[in-house]
């Protein structure tokens, strides 16, 4: 294409680009002419290029440089450097519109991510609030009613302090029992219901080979009846005589009150008689099982027999009275009481601790997508200004303009592109509002929005 400019300037004749890339421009003299009506041709290719930019959202930068430069053949003089024509800004506003899209589809990502950020900030917000309104939960007091948690757990406190404070003073009388004698009471109690199932299915004629019968039912009943009541009773006796507990860690038997007295007799009584059961039923089973002639062996075994049953009781009923204190017994049942409570406010404030780190890395990551999406906008806007620059060192010979282009390493921002006055910017409020959104907690956002109402 030949172009004849009316200003004498030496005309230019654009050639397709060459294998190599490179647009070879071929600038040839010759003379002035007057202007011709066919010189309007140029007018009607520069509406065709122009439509097809606003058509396309990827325009070829040959389409480009050929409107350029047909838009200067119709100036038909040479510009100041300074200066933009209108096909140079609606250049700039296809890389500002480019830009757009960039950030529009970066802002959908940081708009997920601030969602993603805001349901766990939330998540985080209500789990602190539901862990401080655990001190305010009601319990039931060991001393009767009701208290608020941190009411009772204040109490636990006072209760270790004055048992700190025997302790300091050499008192015994609050020590704790080994773990594995205070195990013994259960493991007794396991064995007297089996012996006692056994010896009262002997009574009750069970027949083994087709136990399940009521007379298995009624042997059942029967030991659970005595082994419960007795193993209730003992350590009904032994929390009596803990009462008695003095600083030197024993019970006095002198002194004791009527009540624990009686209780303690009957716990006597109770050891004999089941002693003598377990006697007499080991004593007939030896003589059923070895005849009338073992009645010696008989007797050992069974008086073996009783006295382990009064030693096991009797056990029994000194771990309930020589374990810990009264004391110790009531801070156990306070810190039973809060202990539940205290570890759910716990286990919430610790959820929402950990929540942190969740957030802080969706954080880096809307920073490195925000960072990634402004770079490829201002790319966008970057081609649009080095276009502009090629096509005027195609058609005018002046090279790129003098005003350099910002560095986008010492400003954030869409940058990489001359910023002037008149050029039209890509919008960044939105990326600027999403990450403000990301990076600031809940209860910051409305502190800073309660402050600015005022204000407005």
């Amino acid at each position: 294409m030949s172009t004849h400019p009316r200003d004498g300037h030496e005309p230019v004749n654009l050639r397709p680009v060459s294998a190599d890339g490179q647009q070879s421009v071929t600038v040839r003299a010759a003379p002035a002419v007057a202007p011709h009506p066919e010189e309007r041709a140029p007018d009607g290719r520069l509406r065709r290029y122009l439509s097809r930019l606003l058509r396309r959202r990827r325009v070829p930068s040959r389409i480009i440089l050929r409107a350029l430069a047909i838009e200067q053949i119709l100036i038909g003089r040479k510009r100041e450097s300074g200066t933009s024509t209108y096909t140079e800004n609606v250049v700039r506003a296809l890389g500002t519109a480019a830009g757009n899209r960039e950030l529009a589809r970066t802002q959908r990502i940081l708009d997920r991510l601030a969602k993603r950020i805001d349901g766990l900030r939330a998540q985080q917000a209500g789990l602190r609030t539901q862990a401080e309104y655990c001190g305010g939960k009601f319990v039931a007091h060991p001393d009767g009613g009701v208290r608020t948690v941190t009411e009772t757990a204040g109490d636990q406190d006072q209760q270790r302090a004055v048992i700190a404070a025997d302790i300091q003073d050499g008192s015994r009388r609050h020590r704790r029992l080994p773990k594995a004698l205070r195990r013994v009471p259960v493991v007794v109690f396991a064995a007297d219901a089996l012996l006692l199932l056994y010896f009262f299915s002997g009574v009750t004629n069970v027949d083994w080979s087709s136990p399940f019968s009521a007379a298995l039912v009624f042997a059942i009943l029967l030991a659970v009846m005595v082994t419960g009541i007795s193993f209730a009773f003992f350590r009904f006796a032994g929390d009596r005589l803990q009462q008695y507990k003095n600083d030197a860690g024993t019970v006095p038997l002198r002194g004791l009150d009527e009540a624990t007295t009686v209780a303690a007799v009957l716990a006597l009584t109770a050891m004999t008689v089941l002693g003598a059961l377990m006697f007499t039923r080991m004593h007939a089973e030896v003589i059923d099982a070895l005849g009338p002639g073992a009645g010696g062996t008989a007797i050992i075994i069974g008086l073996t027999l009783a006295v382990i049953s009064v030693l096991a009781n009797t056990l029994v009923v000194a771990v309930h009275a020589l374990d810990g204190s009264t004391e110790v017994d009531r801070l156990d049942t306070l810190g039973e009481a809060v202990v539940g409570p205290l570890n759910q406010g716990r286990g919430q404030r610790e959820q929402a601790d950990n929540l942190d780190q969740q957030i802080a890395v969706l954080n880096r990551e809307a920073d490195r997508v925000a960072a990634e999406g402004i770079t490829r906008a201002g790319r966008q806007r970057a081609a649009a200004d080095r276009l502009i620059d090629a096509g005027r060192a195609v058609h005018q010979g002046v090279g790129p303009l003098s005003e350099p282009a910002v560095d986008p390493n010492s400003q954030n921002g869409v940058v990489g592109y001359r910023r002037t006055e008149a050029t039209p910017q890509v919008d960044e409020r939105p990326h600027r509002l999403a990450l403000r959104h990301i990076r600031t907690p809940l209860e910051e956002e409305r502190q800073a929005v309660g402050e600015e109402q005022p204000a407005a």
